[in-house]
């Protein structure tokens, strides 16, 4: 590596400056070689010598000590000249490093010839050169040698470079020993060859490197006559823009030769802290002479604004360059603000009643630390609206909770604690809008009842959401679930975004399975609200056909009350099971969709024109009133027949492949048995003194002996007026004939009579033409009346008896051919008891009964009448009403165009 150096005569009293070129070796050692005049005076030799020194890696000290080599040259012109053009050198040779100075014009030489330590080559350092370990560095060094801070005659010494054999940058650096100032050196290392580089210049240990403006030359003063200047005063740490402040430097010079002279300097940069870092520039003219002279300084004149280090360079009066010298002040610091302004920005420029807006208050400028307050326009406080703020750009937040709604305007005002008077200043205005509380959303259909749909064919239905107030635009979801317990945790259906009105239309809802669904609805509050409707229910069926059940009486039906219905199975043949076990019946109300028990009686074929059914309505039907219920039909596959003493959906017993498998006649009737399993129910006992024999097979057969009854009965009493059913599978017609009765009291011996005592019945003859006839009992037994009678049916078949009121006995056979008397034998009781029985008079008679029950009467033993409403796909005739008095038949016409006859 190589750099020239100019060769000036020094005559300060401590001697002049060496001038340095250091190599820091890839091996971590660092080599210094350099021209120096008088460097440490005093020292032997005078005039220009090289000067080196070799500094080992790691953290201990220099391998040799500053040495000093002087100059060999030509025989005309011996050493080196004053302005003569020197070149500095590093360089390896073999395994060596020579260091030397050479003069090009005297051809002057002092070189020395030092172990390279295995190193080859020389290599720069990223690191400012104090801040890395030893400071070593590649790069130029000025140092001078003395015990105080002083300003001397140095003569300026120009550098310019040659080679540093490919390195890109190297540091640039000062450093005065004796005293404790640490080298001053390049922000960063400069580039080769820039004018950077090339110019340097030196005011008491402070380097310069911003030369854009300097002069070609670089500059190293120095001095043996130091002055003293005190910091300046200020009545102030900090001033607006605009405002004038005093800043003086009294009674501050301690030495020197007055006059004096004055100048101001400062430097806006706020990251050296208190120490005076470069430039400088001179803010005024002198301020005159005086051993204790007072300047006075205005910010007006100050800009940009800022934070701000004065100091006052002073010169003495001295006669001669010797002892003439100058000083600086130490630094005062001062921040000159621009005037204060107050930013004001609202977390939501649109919300919601009820919701909390946050102000984010910003001082910019100015002294603080601020007292703000913010005001509505019409002057009154925000609660809790006072808050402190730092200097500068200090950040706060005043945060109030809205009531009122509309549109409101805020601003915030700010008090400084910078120069008396304290600054008081206003922010722009500010508004934001204060919206309505967002409403609860209404479903339609309404989410207050239960929505039945046909699903076969597509149907589906259309939600419509509404509701009031709050911030557009809206966001509206439709959630599922499978429980009424809908919200947006829930399965979300359909998302309508953006909604500038307050109702949407979700459309296209089909669930598989009954479902609940709700709406969601969000507003555009910088807070967002969420609103949540009711859940509307939604019960999906392949098919449903809704059905009024109309009560004409005056009364009311007993609760529970048993409906029977005759429907035509073949209309709905394309969405009923062959066994119809995906029928379902169900009522209706509010959001409540409950199912009706049913109990398929008979005709269980999806080509049956006459299924009987019997709904129980657990509430009956209040006088003159309707009810409806539907029977809907699930899709193909889906078994609804649960059966059981619970079950809901279920058929007779001898309908399905097992027995009984099915059967919830016990949930369905107020009482009843199918006669499953081989022994006598239990719920049952045979009558006393019966004559005859009983036999269980999942039926009861009862066989009397001549002249004999044998029968067996509920042991508990039912509740009169009932009507008590049987089915009767099979008889002995020749021999006798089955027969069901209501009986006052049980009867413990019948003391060989055909009855119990105190009954009504309804049983077939066979003395002579074979009949069914309704007979009464005496009490005390004996012969029975026949009352009435009509032709004996076909088997298997269905007996029905109702002792309705006192005179009022009426006797059924298979729900349509009606026998009615007005016997007034008998009282009716509060209760009476349901027997089954066989006998055969003369002979002996055999009968099997399939089940036997007791189901409500009804009022006035009228049986409701059933109709089809709208909405079903079909008509249904509910045929064969099961009246138990026919009051006057009617003709009704079916779906299918049959006309029949109905009670």
């Amino acid at each position: 590596m190589t750099y020239n150096v100019s060769a000036i005569n020094q005559t300060g009293l401590y001697g002049g400056p060496a001038y340095l070129l250091n190599g820091l070796s890839d091996q971590g050692w660092w080599y210094q070689v350099g021209l120096d005049y008088i460097f440490n005076a005093p020292h032997v030799g005078k005039g220009f010598q090289l000067i080196y020194q070799i500094w080992k890696p790691g953290l201990g000290g220099p391998d040799t000590s500053i040495t000093y080599v002087n100059f060999t040259g030509n025989s005309t012109v011996p050493g080196i000249q004053n302005g003569d053009n020197v070149i500095l050198n590093l360089s390896f040779y073999k395994s060596n490093i020579i260091m030397s100075v050479y003069d090009p014009i005297t051809k002057a030489l002092a070189k020395v010839n030092e172990s390279a330590e295995n190193a080859t080559h020389f290599i720069g350092n990223a690191s400012i050169p104090y801040s890395a370990v030893n400071g070593f560095y590649t790069g130029l060094l000025t140092e001078q040698g003395h015990n105080v801070s002083y300003y001397g005659t140095e003569q300026p010494v120009t550098y310019s470079s040659l080679s540093f054999n490919g390195l890109n940058s190297v540091w640039f650096c000062m450093q005065e020993s004796g005293i404790m100032i640490i080298p001053n050196c390049t922000t960063s290392a400069v580039a080769i060859n820039s004018i950077n580089f090339q110019k340097f210049r030196h005011f008491n240990s402070t380097a310069d490197f911003n030369l854009s403006a300097r002069a070609n030359q670089t500059y190293y003063i120095t001095g043996n006559y130091p002055l003293t200047a005190n910091t300046p005063t200020v009545p102030a740490t900090g001033v607006y823009r605009g405002r004038s402040i005093g800043i003086s430097e009294a009674n501050g010079i301690v030495n020197g030769t007055s006059p004096y002279g004055y100048h101001w300097y400062e430097n806006y940069s706020s990251a050296e802290g208190l120490v005076f870092p470069p430039p400088y520039y001179t803010k005024a003219t002198d301020c005159g002479g005086g051993t204790y002279a007072l300047c006075n300084f205005s910010t007006n004149s100050i800009t940009p604004e800022g934070e701000y280090r004065f100091k006052v360079l002073v010169n003495d009066s001295a006669s001669s360059m010797q002892n003439s010298g100058s000083t600086f002040s130490g630094a005062v610091h001062v921040i000159v603000n621009a005037t204060p302004t107050i930013g004001l920005a609202p977390s939501n420029t649109t919300l919601d009643s009820g919701q909390y807006e946050t102000y984010t208050i910003t001082d910019y400028n100015g002294i603080g630390p601020f007292n703000t307050e913010l005001y509505n326009v019409t002057g009154s406080k925000q609660q809790g609206s006072n808050v402190t703020i730092s200097s500068p750009l200090g950040h706060g937040s005043v945060t109030f909770k809205t009531i009122a709604t509309g549109t409101f305007t805020y601003n915030a005002i700010s008090t400084d604690q910078g120069v008396s008077p304290h600054y008081i200043f206003n922010s722009i205005e500010s508004t934001i809008i204060v919206n309505p509380d967002l409403t609860t959303p209404t479903l339609s259909p309404s989410s207050n009842q239960a929505i039945l749909i046909n699903t076969s064919s597509g149907q589906s239905v259309a939600f419509t959401a509404s509701w009031a107030d709050g911030t557009p635009d809206y966001t509206a979801k439709l959630y599922s679930s499978s429980t009424s317990t809908c919200n947006s945790g829930s399965t979300l259906v359909q998302t309508k975004s953006s909604l500038s009105s307050s109702s949407t239309t979700f459309s296209g809802v089909s669930p598989t399975s009954t479902t609940w669904y709700c709406a969601v609805v969000n507003d555009s509050a910088s807070t967002p609200e969420s609103v949540t409707s009711a859940a509307a229910k939604v019960v999906p069926f392949l098919r449903y056909v809704n059905i009024t059940i109309s009560n004409s009486q005056g009364s009311a039906t007993p609760s529970p009350f048993q409906q029977l219905l005759d429907i035509n199975s073949n209309n709905y043949k394309a969405y009923e099971a062959g066994n119809l076990d995906n029928i379902e019946f169900f009522t209706v109300s509010g959001q409540s969709i409950d199912v009706v028990p049913s109990w398929l009686e008979s005709g269980n074929s999806n080509s049956s024109t006459d299924t009987i059914y019997w709904l129980k309505l657990g509430s009956g039907i209040g006088a003159h009133s309707d009810v409806t219920v539907y029977m809907g039909m699930k899709s193909l596959g889906t078994n609804l027949l649960n059966g059981g003493s619970s079950g809901t959906t279920g058929e007779a017993p001898q309908l399905p492949s097992t027995y009984g498998e099915y059967d919830n006649g016990a949930n369905v009737f107020n009482k009843y048995t199918n006669f499953s399993g081989t022994s006598i129910p239990t719920s049952m006992s045979v009558l006393s003194g019966a004559i005859g024999s009983n036999t269980f097979n999942n039926y009861a057969e009862l066989q009397n002996n001549n002249g004999g009854t044998e029968g067996i009965y509920f042991t508990s009493a039912i509740s009169a007026p009932s009507v008590v059913d049987t089915l009767v599978t099979y008889y002995n017609k020749t021999g006798g004939a089955p027969g069901v009765s209501v009986a006052e009291g049980e009867s413990t011996s019948v003391s060989g009579a055909e009855q119990p005592p105190s009954s009504y019945g309804v049983g077939g003859s066979t003395g002579g033409t074979a009949q069914t006839q309704l007979f009464y009992e005496p009490s005390g037994g004996g012969s029975s009346t026949v009352l009435n009678q009509t032709a004996f049916p076909a088997q298997p078949f269905i007996y029905s008896i109702a002792w309705g009121a006192t005179g009022k006995e009426t006797a059924l056979q298979n729900y349509t051919t009606v026998l009615n008397s007005t016997n007034n034998a008998l009282s009716l009781p509060s209760t009476y008891y349901s027997i089954i029985e066989v006998n055969g008079g003369a002979f002996s008679a055999t009968a099997k009964f399939q089940w036997l029950r007791a189901r409500a009467y009804p009022p006035d033993g009228v049986m409701p009448s059933a109709s089809s409403g709208s909405g079903g796909v079909e008509n249904i005739v509910v045929r064969k009403p099961s009246l138990i008095t026919c009051i006057s038949p009617s003709t009704v016409k079916e779906a299918n165009g049959t006309v029949i006859s109905v009670c």
